[in-house]
């Protein structure tokens, strides 16, 4: 009893500790529309070598790009080495790191699409008056995950295609593909650090081909598992350290070319005096690690307990 005691006392601590969701900072505003993170705290004991991520994978309209564009010049790109920023250039990707206080501009392109009332049908608009018309989340994917040192985790980006081609740019050479049933995925590694940060390996690749059935054990139970077989992006890999609250943000360059287009969203299409179209965003935001000062047996000057007082 006392040891399940003790691990509720330590979820709990953990949550009041900077673990907050993106959302968390908009106090003022409902936010009923928001699920909770899926997974993140399922598992109150966390294993030794384990951190806990939150990650999501945001759609942006295409009008949202020059402002995306702004925000982009306060994110932080030093944290990785300047030949991976130039590889991932090169193929239309960018990736950042932002501090636990998410600036303004993101925090409101997290949130669900403002309803235009004006573009309503009237079935629309008597859903709208009474309430039953929800704005359309931007959140495509929004979870939990508990990973474990050198454990590697696919983050789903992009559709399911039927067919695709690419063209890698590594420097001078250039390596083209082709494909059916293709889809883009951001391959995370997780390695914990002994001062509480961690180290984040990303890996782009693509998944390819007909779906394969296989037999897998899963909670000493066995399962169906479906994969694919999967395309290694190893000349694309970079990484990052993080920190608790802060966030790895990986997201196309601007004209949406090249590979970022195929991982991140279609070329824009003019319609009028407007372009059409999304793109979409990665975040990585890293919740826990057992290794940092929460955890950290070495600086526990004595064990946690529960106390219950009458």
């Amino acid at each position: 009893m006392r040891a399940q005691l003790m691990t509720l006392t330590l979820a709990f601590l953990a949550l009041g500790l900077g673990c907050q969701s993106w959302y968390a900072q908009d106090s003022q505003e409902s936010v009923s529309w928001q699920r909770p993170v899926m997974g993140s705290f399922q598992k109150l004991r966390m294993l030794p070598d384990s951190v806990m991520l939150e990650i999501a994978v945001v759609k942006i309209e295409a009008q949202e790009m020059e402002g995306f564009d702004q925000l982009w010049k306060s994110i932080d790109t030093s944290p990785l080495n300047l030949s991976a920023r130039q590889r991932l250039d090169q193929n239309g990707m960018r990736a950042g790191v932002v501090s636990s206080h998410v600036p303004a501009e993101l925090h409101r392109l997290m949130k669900p699409i403002p309803i235009d009332e004006s573009s309503l049908d009237s079935w629309q608009q008597q859903l709208y008056e009474k309430g039953l018309l929800k704005p359309e989340p931007r959140m495509l994917l929004h979870d939990g995950i508990q990973n474990r040192r050198g454990e590697s985790h696919p983050v789903p980006v992009s559709d399911y295609m039927t067919e695709a081609s690419w063209l890698v740019e590594i420097g001078d050479q250039s390596i083209a593909g082709a494909s059916q049933n293709v889809r883009a995925v951001i391959e995370v590694k997780t390695y914990p650090k002994s001062d509480g940060s961690v180290r984040l390996i990303c890996t782009p690749a693509l998944h390819i081909g007909q779906p394969k059935t296989q037999i897998g054990i899963q909670q000493q139970s066995f399962a169906f598992e479906t994969s694919q077989d999967k395309k290694l992006l190893r000349d694309l890999k970079f990484e990052a350290c993080l920190r608790a609250g802060e966030s790895l943000i990986v997201a196309p360059t601007s004209d949406l070319a090249d590979l970022g287009g195929l991982f991140f969203g279609a070329p824009l299409k003019a319609d009028g005096d407007k372009n059409t179209g999304e793109y979409r965003v990665l975040m990585v935001r890293l919740l826990q690690t057992q290794m940092d000062d929460l955890f950290s047996s070495g600086q526990q000057l004595e064990d946690l307990t529960t106390t219950f007082v009458d």
